[in-house]
């Protein structure tokens, strides 16, 4: 065969393959892409109405549910607002970052298959949003590995202006994801508030709703009776207080818990809604160690009270005075102030 026709069958060749080639991976690429098993973003967050995960490695699950305006948890707690909005933000801008290498792709999906924690999104209705595998970081720490169920095309997602591990924000456990709220609710729906100090007793008092006006009476029999007239702003202002009130932490594993709960009580604040719904809270001074959250550490808090929450759980939660302040109001502050003849 002469050598220049060689020459050019085999180069014709070579470009059929080449073309041949570049076909199937532009229509492999075209189809992973029409497929879009790399959007795991949810933008209708609104209609999200069940998110569900499971953690391989600790066997933890976490069911959360739409109630309304809230979310609950397992079926049992209120939903931490801030974790339920964190992950929200999540479900909504999470964006394809970059395709990984095709020689890591065999080991990533292995990875995501084992130790990967599965996101499943459901709609008001029950029906499956989106259902995917959410992996480690990566090492620069500004994307995470995630698959959509039933893919075998692991990729690398982000948030766009945001440089975060998203894995954070699907963690486990009871601690995490409990509402941390000791007191959070609007004046218009209290019926009564009473807070009883057993060493300030002539500081105690009852609060109590007459038709469109408020009474307030002392807690104990033996505090002399203030006969001025209720300023009802100063009530206002008072009940405003309760609005929203939290906790540092649940502390239910609190090892002087049965100790510090025996001991009498800075004050109890029992409060009793329109609706019939009654709260009561016990709060008992602290000056023992606990671990700083912010560090790995024991810091020593004082200012601090263990708040009984006397519920069916038996909760106990931390909580802090520069919070609790606005609340620990004395009998007298509720009274215009006396009148003061003029003489001429």
């Amino acid at each position: 065969m002469d050598r220049s026709l060689f020459i050019l069958l085999l180069t014709l060749f070579l470009l059929v393959g080449l073309g041949y080639y570049y076909i199937n991976k532009d229509k492999a690429e075209k189809t992973t892409l029409q497929d879009r098993d790399w959007d795991m973003s949810i933008k209708n967050t609104e209609d999200i109405g069940r998110i569900f995960f499971a953690d391989r490695n600790s066997g933890k699950t976490v069911d959360l549910k739409r109630d309304g305006n809230a979310w609950t948890y397992n079926d049992k707690w209120k939903a931490r607002p801030n974790a339920v909005e964190n992950l929200m933000v999540v479900l909504k801008t999470v964006s394809l970052r970059e395709r990984p290498a095709n020689a890591a792709i065999k080991t990533m999906v292995k990875s995501l298959a084992a130790q990967g924690i599965k996101v499943e999104v459901y709609d008001k209705k029950g029906k499956a949003m989106k259902k995917f595998y959410v992996g480690g970081a990566t090492p620069d720490e500004r994307g995470t590995f995630m698959i959509m169920e039933g893919s075998n095309n692991p990729y690398v997602m982000h948030m766009q202006h945001a440089e975060a591990n998203l894995r954070g924000v699907f963690f486990v456990g009871d601690k995490n994801w409990r509402d941390k709220t000791v007191f959070g609710f609007k004046g218009e729906n209290v019926k009564s508030v009473s807070i009883d100090y057993p060493k300030n007793k002539n500081q105690s008092f009852h609060l109590n709703r007459s038709g469109k006006k408020w009474e307030v009476a002392p807690f104990y029999p033996s505090t002399r009776k203030i006969s001025r007239t209720v300023d009802i702003d100063a009530v206002d202002e008072f009940l405003a207080g309760f609005k929203s009130i939290g906790a540092e932490a649940f502390e239910n594993d609190f090892a002087k818990r049965d100790s510090v709960l025996a001991t009498t009580p800075f004050c109890t604040v029992e409060v009793e809604m329109l609706d019939g719904e009654k709260q009561k809270v016990d709060l008992h001074p602290l000056d023992y160690k606990f671990k700083n959250p912010q560090a790995d550490r024991e810091s020593e808090y004082f200012e601090r009270y263990l708040a009984a929450m006397n519920n069916k759980y038996d909760d106990v939660m931390l909580t802090q005075h520069i919070v609790m302040k606005k609340i620990f109001w004395g009998y007298p502050f509720f009274f215009m102030p006396e009148r003061k003849s003029i003489r001429g």
